[in-house]
C-alpha cells in the first residue's frame, strides 16, 4: 500500500532521516533530492529502492557521510573533484557549478569525479546543465555485472551514460541508459518480488541463459544490442575509470555491500556551450530535429515520460509505500 504526500514533505523527511543516521545537512539534502527526483520521474530503480540501502551505508560507516567534496586540480577547462569516499551527489553539484562557469568561458569543459559512490540516474548530472543551456554528457562505470553471452565472468558494470540537450521550447532532450539490456537493480527487484526476468536479460555463472533473477545475480547481465552494448560499456570504462584513474568495474567493490570497502568509482561530466558556435543555427537545427520526431506517432523524445511524471508528482504529490513512509517518519 502507498499514500500520496507533497514532494517538499517527503524531501524534508528523507533529509531528516539521513541526518539522524549520521549524515551532515549538506550531504543529506542533495542525496534525498536525487532519490526523490528519480521516484517522481517514474524511475523506481533509482528511487525509493535505494533509501534503505543508503541508510545502511551511512550507519555502517562505509560511506563518509560528512565528506565535503573538493577541487584537487584545475587544468585549463578540466577539473578534478574528490568525492572523499562520500556520496556522489555533493560532488556532482560542485562539478556542475564549476562546469557552468568554465564552459561559458571556454566553450567546453570537463569534470572528473574521483573516490565517488553510486550516482543514481545520470540524468541528474546532465539535465540541470541542459536546463541552463548547455549540451551535457555524463559517464560512470559500476561494479562488474555485465558480459557477453558465453563469457567466463562479468567484466563490465552496467556502465550508464547520459546526454541532455536544450531545445528552443519545452524540457531538454534527455538520454539516460545503461550499456546493459537491463539494470542490476531491476533484476534485484524481480528477485525480491519472486518474479522471473525476461529471456535474453542474463546468464548464470556457467554462461548459460537464465530467467531466474537469483541465478542472474550470480552470473551476469547481457549487453544491450550484443557487441554494440559491450562496446559502449568499454567506452564508459575508458571515460570514467581510465580518465579518472579510478578502479575498473572488476576492481570496484559491490555498491550494496555495507561491509566492503568504498567502491571509489569515477565519473566524468562534460558541458558544451552552444553559444561558442552559432547559437541560432543550433536552436534551428534542434527545432527541426524535434519537429521530425514529434511528427511520427511511432517515435517519442527520450525524457518526455519522465518530465510528465514529474509534473504530475509536483501537482498531485508522490506515492510513498507504507514501509518507506514509516522509515522516514511520514504520517
Amino acid at each position: 500500500m502507498s499514500r500520496l504526500f507533497p514532494l517538499p514533505d517527503v524531501a524534508r523527511a528523507m533529509s531528516s532521516t539521513f541526518e539522524a543516521a549520521g549524515a551532515s545537512a549538506s550531504i543529506s539534502a542533495p542525496v534525498a533530492h536525487a532519490i526523490l527526483t528519480n521516484e517522481a520521474e517514474a524511475n523506481p530503480i533509482c528511487g525509493f529502492f535505494y533509501l534503505p540501502i543508503f541508510l545502511e551505508q551511512i550507519r555502517s560507516g562505509r560511506i563518509n557521510a560528512t565528506a565535503r567534496p573538493e577541487i584537487i586540480r584545475e587544468h585549463g577547462a578540466a577539473v578534478t573533484i574528490d568525492a572523499a569516499e562520500g556520496f556522489a551527489q555533493p560532488a556532482i553539484e560542485l562539478a556542475s557549478d564549476w562546469l557552468r562557469r568554465a564552459a561559458k568561458r571556454e566553450g567546453i569543459a570537463v569534470a572528473r569525479i574521483v573516490n565517488s559512490y553510486n550516482s543514481l540516474a545520470l540524468s541528474g548530472m546532465t539535465e540541470p546543465l541542459a536546463t541552463a543551456g548547455f549540451v551535457a554528457m555524463a559517464f560512470s562505470n559500476s561494479p562488474a555485472a555485465m558480459s557477453q553471452g558465453g563469457a567466463a565472468r562479468a567484466y563490465y558494470g552496467t556502465n550508464p551514460f547520459s546526454l541532455a540537450a536544450p531545445r528552443p521550447a519545452g524540457a531538454p532532450i534527455v538520454i539516460d541508459q545503461s550499456a546493459s539490456i537491463a539494470t542490476k537493480t531491476a533484476i534485484m527487484m524481480a528477485r525480491d518480488e519472486g518474479k522471473p526476468i525476461p529471456e535474453g536479460w542474463a546468464c548464470d555463472n556457467a554462461g548459460e541463459p537464465t530467467t531466474d533473477p537469483q541465478a542472474a545475480l550470480g552470473g551476469y547481465i547481457l549487453p544491450a544490442g550484443g557487441q554494440h552494448g559491450a562496446n559502449w560499456a568499454l567506452v564508459v570504462e575508458i571515460l570514467s575509470a581510465a580518465l579518472t584513474a579510478g578502479p575498473l568495474s572488476v576492481e570496484a567493490a559491490a555498491l550494496g555491500d555495507a561491509k566492503a570497502p568504498h567502491p571509489r568509482l569515477g565519473q566524468l561530466m562534460l558541458a558544451i556551450d552552444p553559444g561558442g558556435g552559432d547559437v541560432n543555427a543550433f536552436a534551428d537545427t534542434m527545432h527541426r530535429l524535434v519537429t521530425l520526431i514529434d511528427a511520427d506517432p511511432a517515435l517519442r523524445l527520450p525524457g518526455e515520460r519522465r518530465f510528465l511524471a514529474a509534473q504530475t508528482a509536483r501537482r498531485d504529490g508522490i506515492a510513498v509505500p507504507d514501509d518507506i513512509a514509516e522509515l522516514i517518519g511520514l504520517r
